[in-house]
């Protein structure tokens, strides 16, 4: 997602949509890390639990074992 989301004005707006508050999305939108970092980062797992990628039809390997 966060490399899909090329702009920061982006990466701010779809976490706000997921319930992050305006001054913790921006800070995220405009942190300077890269993809990897972000994503075990704690605003995206905030922004998307795992129940949301459950609903995709997605599942954790590691909750597979």
């Amino acid at each position: 997602m966060w490399i899909a989301w090329k702009r920061p004005k982006t990466r701010e707006r779809e976490p706000r949509r997921r319930g992050l508050d305006k001054e913790r999305a921006w800070k995220s939108a405009n942190n300077g890390r890269g993809a990897w970092w972000n994503a075990d980062a704690l605003h995206m797992r905030d922004a998307f639990p795992k129940s949301f990628f459950r609903r995709q039809g997605l599942y954790s390997l590691l909750e597979m074992r």
